[in-house]
């Protein structure tokens, strides 16, 4: 069984490699670059295992990664789709069909809808 863990960083990004590792022990070395995990700037929001094992996860962006942790080339531009405008994808559904349904916060005039 895997566990796949999106966190959200408060402090300098440089500083997440050493922040995830010391927060969880045991990965598998088989993910990411050898060491168990992947680091990629999203945003917060939330993430979906597929039934191949490929993930997708959401924020400012949206995310495509293998099921190995690398980025799947085959998404948006090397595995990664701007969503542009103002907000982030909160949530993330898969319809049967593949579609991604995102739910989004919609921020006008500094105010959260």
């Amino acid at each position: 069984m895997k566990i796949l863990v999106l966190c959200l960083f408060l402090t300098s990004f440089a500083s997440a490699p050493t922040t995830c590792a010391q927060i969880l022990t045991g990965l598998d070395p088989s993910f990411g670059n050898g060491n168990g995990y992947v680091i990629t700037e999203v945003g917060m929001g939330d993430m979906v295992v597929l039934s191949d094992g490929r993930i997708i996860a959401c924020g400012t962006n949206l995310i495509k990664f293998n099921a190995d942790g690398s980025l799947d080339n085959s998404f948006g531009s090397g595995g990664i789709a701007i969503l542009g405008g103002s907000g982030t994808a909160q949530q993330i559904a898969i319809q049967e069909d593949g579609k991604i349904i995102l739910c989004r916060e919609y921020v006008s005039n500094g105010f959260e809808d």
